[in-house]
């Protein structure tokens, strides 16, 4: 976890409402939108490169 969300992340484990796994299945999905993101981008720049 990044350490600006670990507090946020301890807390909620800590109260019950949430356990780790959650967590971490979460970070997973945000990192594989974050990723397909980027790797969008990068298409997207090699298609307009490659049409010049």
């Amino acid at each position: 976890l990044r350490k600006q969300f670990y507090s946020g992340a301890i807390q909620l484990v800590d109260t019950g409402f949430i356990c780790i796994r959650h967590i971490l299945v979460g970070c997973k999905i945000l990192q594989d939108a974050s990723d397909d993101k980027k790797n969008e981008q990068i298409q997207r720049e090699t298609s307009q490169r490659l049409k010049l």
